[in-house]
């Protein structure tokens, strides 16, 4: 019986780099071409905890037939001081207020979801960090299933900084992984950009 890794390069192309400390890894399912896939979804595209103004990692947006609405439960992208760590404004207005765990969508009605780096704001909110970890991964968990709710059949979720779990509970809840790349360090710091498709 072959491991998770060896099927998956099995399955897919697999690249690798190390720099330093530290690692990236990639692996792509055979044949998945994710401006081919997009630009056939049918339902509109939206941004979750955005927006993301310096694009993503996994795609350019440029290329996109579609616009994407970017949406935040804030009525901006939050912008905090470096040293105090103190509120300070908005940036990046967002195209609609909504929050990841709740979308005013109808079920499998949206083509694409794109969502970077979601995460609690556990810095201000005076908490541990292991509040803050165990909040972030129940919100995680929170806004795959949400975003499973509001996917049409194929639609893809690019998403971007997560965790293992995060991989875990996609599969558990009906996605496959057409492309996934992690990073990390030897210290063992590991984030995941991961490609789902609802089947």
């Amino acid at each position: 019986m072959l491991s998770p890794e060896q099927q998956r390069r099995s399955e897919g192309e697999v690249s690798s780099t190390h720099r330093h400390n530290e690692y990236r890894r990639e692996w792509r399912q055979e044949n998945f071409d994710i401006y081919t896939t997009l630009n056939s979804r049918k339902g509109p595209f939206i941004e979750i905890a955005g927006p993301t103004p310096d694009n993503y990692r996994m795609v350019d947006m440029q290329r996109l037939d579609k616009k994407v609405y970017s949406s935040n439960k804030y009525k901006g992208l939050p912008l905090f001081s470096g040293q105090t760590g103190e509120f300070i404004g908005y940036s990046h207005p967002v195209d609609f207020q909504a929050d990841a765990q709740n979308l005013p969508m109808q079920d499998g009605s949206v083509g694409a979801i794109f969502c970077s780096c979601l995460s609690t704001l556990f810095l201000q909110e005076g908490k541990t960090t292991e509040q803050a970890t165990q909040e972030t991964k129940e919100l995680h968990e929170k806004a795959i299933q949400e975003s499973y709710r509001v996917l049409e059949k194929e639609g893809l979720l690019i998403w971007e900084g997560g965790t293992q779990n995060d991989i875990e509970y996609g599969r558990h809840i009906g996605f496959k992984i057409v492309s996934h790349a992690s990073e990390g360090d030897t210290y063992g710091t590991e984030r995941h950009d991961i490609i789902f498709i609802k089947k």
